[in-house]
């Protein structure tokens, strides 16, 4: 899955987390017994590999220069 996979990619290139917010690209699944709830919840923001290479040469996961 898409959490176990960055985490590898992390790990793998030495990329510190820094303000990385998993649930910022992949929201909650679970919710799908309370749907009124589900409408409320914040759209996912798009995740690209050019931000993942942008954090390799980095070596760190900077949210704002990363999705400018």
């Amino acid at each position: 899955d898409a959490e176990e996979l960055l985490e590898k990619v992390f790990r793998e290139f030495s990329i510190s987390a820094g303000d990385f917010d998993f649930t910022r690209y992949f929201p909650a699944e679970g919710l799908w017994l309370l749907p009124s709830r589900k409408k409320s919840q914040k759209p996912a923001h798009p995740l690209t590999l050019g931000m993942l290479l942008e954090a390799i040469r980095d070596g760190v996961w900077r949210t704002a220069a990363l999705e400018t």
